[in-house]
């Protein structure tokens, strides 16, 4: 099946804009680090994904500040030149108490930067940690928590996140545990070189072709998008023939960012 596109419709499609998104990504690797704080966190590896299964740390009938736990390893693919906009982190966490003076609460939520923690803390030092797994998140669609960011810091494996905690236990035991640390990354533009138009006839974008498209281009034909491929038209498109038409089939995706433009002759 596919969604047949006629050139005046594209013209008015051509109007809206938008960012691009990749995430939320689990990071492949989670550690204690002992840069802050007195107390370890168990099991930090359980953080990979959304499962009941929790790093924890427990207190007992004192105050204390937890090592960071730090992930990394979040497998990002960027495209090369992208603009990077904004950074959400989500974490999914609990305590069983947060009441009088047994709670947990964040001490800091800093980025990591090619390995390097951030000076930007996003914790929040007031609300406690919910009894029940609540998801919270951290940033926003153009917070770049003090950084300036390139495609190649967000795909490196030393881009992440480090998370202590404030816990205090003055009349119960407080166990505190995350269970899922999750990032996306907003971003625009970017190139791929699979977007090659050709001197004469058609052009189609298959499977493999998936690209971003940033310079302006003469399309003599008709377009094809079919597969799993996406392309993303950052530039303009200027249809040579009469009667040009873009199709797309069912499973492909085709999408206008801001700066792009379909024209006819």
């Amino acid at each position: 099946m596919k969604a047949f596109i006629p050139f005046l419709f594209v013209v008015v499609l051509a109007v809206a804009a938008y960012g691009a998104s990749e995430g939320p990504n689990n990071p492949l690797l989670a550690v204690d680090n002992a840069s802050v704080g007195t107390v370890v966190w168990t099991n930090p590896n359980n953080i990979y994904v959304s499962d009941n299964l929790y790093a924890s740390i427990f207190t007992s009938y004192e105050s204390v500040y937890t090592h960071y736990l730090k992930a990394t390893n979040f497998s990002f693919s960027i495209p090369t030149g992208a603009t990077i906009n904004g950074i959400f982190v989500g974490i999914e966490y609990n305590a069983n108490r947060n009441s009088g003076v047994d709670y947990t609460i964040d001490s800091e939520v800093k980025i990591m930067k090619n390995g390097v923690i951030s000076a930007t803390n996003r914790s929040d030092s007031v609300n406690k940690w919910p009894t029940v797994d609540t998801n919270k998140t951290y940033g926003n669609s153009t917070d770049l928590w003090g950084e300036d960011w390139t495609a190649e810091d967000i795909n490196s494996n030393g881009f992440g996140i480090v998370v202590s905690a404030y816990s205090t236990s003055g009349e119960e035991d407080v166990y505190s545990s995350i269970d899922n640390v999750r990032i996306t990354v907003n971003y625009t533009g970017g190139v791929t070189d699979t977007c090659t138009p050709p001197a004469s006839g058609n052009y189609a974008v298959n499977a493999a072709d998936n690209c971003q498209w940033l310079t302006n281009s003469d399309i003599p034909g008709n377009v094809t998008i079919n597969g799993t491929g996406k392309t993303s038209l950052y530039g303009n498109w200027t249809f040579t023939g009469l009667g040009n038409s873009i199709a797309v089939f069912s499973g492909a995706e085709f999408a206008i960012f801001s700066g792009g433009r379909i024209n006819g002759r």
